[in-house]
């Protein structure tokens, strides 16, 4: 009678196990507003998801304004650009909340998720790439683009959520109850305890089966490929997690059963050690033995190439051994009869059979361990990325031993033209795939880019560009060039950030913030870490700057980089990269428009003389001169078309099209150029090309 209430216990205990971890997973995941909010935002990054939001807005767009039709294409562009920043990231999200709090509330019978911001940022990039197309598109456009009427049985989502919150209190603790009331109503505690380790096994198994047959009907009940893709992102994305969970009750449960066996017969340990000498020492036979040096050989390779992973598994393993351990003892102390009530021949045959099985428990235990890791890796906030080896101080400078003796007048430098302008930080039409950093360790060692202020505020989602100018004069010169729609937008949107208390900082912007916008203190933080790991390497970065040279200045002693700025006297001779180097200021900064009162911010037009920087086409490159007097000891060719685009910069950055630029610019400038400022850094030839310039190849 009481074996039967055992089992009935624990199979009471397994059923309100799985209904339970169901309802805290959803209670944690899919109730909880930022959680919920997060997890969207996640899935809307993926491309399916992208294309499919892309198409529906545009579809909205279009019908209100259906003279856009004809430029659909171009909307597509820029709908999907919008996707992508910081900004409409914040919209999403926040928009998200609201339809969450709005079904789990029930506070009204229509779910509309408003994106007033999003539409604003598509007319903005709109009318910066096409001031027809964003005059097209109405002040007043609804801020509606997806109402959904109420629908009885979304709605009662309200008393679902209700439902679950309670089932995810109620259902664990039974689930406990049942188990511990198991182990003390069992004649033999071990075997209960046995028992309960299966049943969490059972738990574990159960709820990956569910998640995968409940996921499995929810993806094919959509009616396209297109709808199904994205229903299986957003279903990895908000699902995803529940197997991770289900590996570690069943690592649990397989851990509380190995401890159990353990205890019932002690394994000698070092007996067990002093077997693996067999391993460790070579076979007599020559097959035998050339397959012990293959497998030492591939051991060894690998455990060189990814020694953090081998190091992991090994570490895990112990880890086990110990957990099993400790566990066995103190169930030792709560349950000190064995497994079996009396101990004899068949049980420890029964138990010598078994060790393979406890082999295979413990070889699960340390995937999921394993694998638990890499998914705590995974969603941790970056801490998981290795960083790239910091290479060792040695003679080199910027990568050559060669450039030590020569002055930073007589280098070449590969330079990337909107260098904060990435796909990466989320800019709207980006002039490169990823970073600056990504951009330094790839080789290049000038940064050209532009600073504005920019106004935010944790109420808000769009970093404004403070574009409010003081003088009547002033607005109608941004009229004329952004036009009055984007410049009230803007102004609507610098009111909104003051009012919910934003604050007033320097950004990496291009042209607006509201298509992009790094902070520029950060990513100068960013910088010094980056010159900290790399001692042999001198860096140029020329500003467009539409903000004060104080401000610029504040910036870099905030980041603890102004002890790496160099500054140079008007008409003095350049130092060598070496001498740079040894004095620890290795990097030269210049200022476009203003540079005065800090010395090391050097006007970029007094030292450099540059090429024009507007161009259609490859075929329109010039070397006529531009800014900066024909004195001046820096030659800078501009070599991008614009708007930026990869396929432009695919034809751009070959060693055929530098290489004639640059000797087309060579003759007619009389000079060898020192900087070449190029988009798409991670196409073409350009650091080749550079290399050759200096004589490094």
């Amino acid at each position: 009678m009481r074996r039967a209430a055992v089992v009935v216990l624990i199979t009471a205990g397994v059923l309100c196990g799985v209904f339970g971890v169901l309802s805290v997973y959803i209670r944690d995941t899919v109730l909880d507003s930022d959680e919920a909010a997060a997890r969207g935002v996640e899935a809307m990054s993926r491309p399916q998801v992208r294309s499919v939001i892309s198409r529906v807005v545009v579809d909205q767009l279009v019908i209100a304004v259906p003279n856009a039709v004809a430029t659909r294409p171009v909307l597509e562009q820029v709908v999907s650009g919008v996707l992508g920043v910081q900004a409409f990231t914040s919209v999403y999200e926040s928009a998200v909340r609201d339809l969450h709090g709005t079904v789990f509330r029930g506070d009204t019978d229509t779910l509309t998720v408003r994106l007033t911001d999003m539409v604003l940022l598509a007319k903005t990039q709109a009318t910066a790439l096409n001031p027809e197309l964003g005059a097209m598109i109405p002040d007043n456009l609804t801020d509606t683009l997806i109402n959904i009427q109420s629908d009885p049985l979304l709605l009662n989502a309200v008393q679902v959520g209700n439902d679950t919150r309670i089932l995810a209190f109620v259902l664990p603790l039974a689930a406990l109850i049942a188990f511990v009331a198991a182990v003390f109503l069992a004649v033999s505690r071990g075997r209960a305890l046995v028992g309960v380790g299966f049943g969490l096994i059972s738990i574990g198994i159960i709820t990956i089966i569910v998640e995968r047959i409940v996921g499995l009907v929810v993806i094919r009940a959509f009616q396209t490929d297109e709808l199904r893709d994205v229903a299986r992102v957003f279903w990895e994305v908000y699902a995803g997690g529940l197997t991770l969970w289900a590996l570690v009750i069943a690592g649990a449960g397989a851990v509380l059963v190995a401890a159990v066996w353990w205890r019932s017969e002690p394994i000698d340990i070092t007996a067990r050690l002093g077997q693996l000498r067999r391993f460790i020492e070579p076979p007599a036979r020559t097959r035998q033995r050339l397959l012990w040096i293959a497998g030492w050989a591939i051991a060894g390779i690998l455990m060189i190439a990814a020694w953090q992973d081998a190091l992991r598994v090994i570490v895990t393993l112990f880890g086990v051994v110990f957990l099993v351990n400790a566990l066995g003892e103190l169930l030792r102390m709560i349950a000190p009869e064995q497994v079996s009530p009396a101990p004899n021949r068949a049980a420890v045959t029964g138990f010598a059979r078994s060790k393979w099985v406890l082999a295979a428990l413990g070889i699960i235990v340390a995937a999921g361990v394993i694998v638990g890791g890499y998914f705590a890796i995974a969603r941790s906030g970056g801490s998981g990325v290795i960083a790239a080896p910091t290479p060792a101080a040695g003679p080199d400078c910027n990568g050559y031993a060669l450039l030590c003796g020569k002055r930073f007048d007589q280098i070449a430098i590969a330079a990337t033209h909107n260098s904060m302008s990435s796909a990466e930080d989320g800019f709207v039409l980006a002039n490169h795939s990823r970073g600056i950093i990504p951009q330094l360790d790839a080789g290049y060692r000038g940064l050209l880019i532009d600073l504005y202020y920019g106004i935010d505020s944790e109420r808000t989602p769009v970093v404004v560009t403070d574009i409010a100018p003081p003088t009547p004069e002033q607005r109608a010169q941004l009229v004329e060039q952004l036009g009055e729609a984007t410049v009230r937008s803007s102004e609507e949107l610098r009111q909104r950030n003051l009012d919910a208390g934003g604050q007033r900082r320097v950004y990496l912007c291009h042209a607006l913030c509201e298509i992009g916008a790094t902070l520029f203190s950060a990513e100068l933080e960013r910088l010094r870490g980056w010159l900290e790991a790399n001692p042999g390497e001198v860096l140029l970065i020329i500003i467009e700057d539409n903000v004060s040279p104080a401000d610029i200045s504040a910036a870099f002693d905030q980041a603890g980089l102004t002890r790496y700025a160099h500054t140079q006297p008007p008409g003095a001779a350049w130092p060598t990269l070496r001498q740079m180097i040894d004095s620890g200021q290795r990097l030269v900064v210049m200022a476009e428009r203003n540079s005065q009162g800090v010395p090391w911010l050097h006007d970029a037009f007094a030292f450099t003389q540059e090429t024009p920087f507007t161009f259609d086409s490859v075929d329109q490159f010039s070397c006529a001169p531009n800014r900066g007097n024909p004195d001046n000891p820096l030659f800078m060719i501009n070599h991008w078309v614009t708007p930026a685009a990869a396929t432009a910069a695919d034809s751009a950055n070959t060693a055929d099209a530098l290489n004639r630029r640059i000797a087309t610019c060579r003759q007619e400038r009389a000079r060898p150029p020192n900087i070449i400022g190029i988009d798409f850094y991670a196409r073409g030839d350009t650091l080749a090309v550079v290399n050759a310039l200096n004589g490094v190849q």
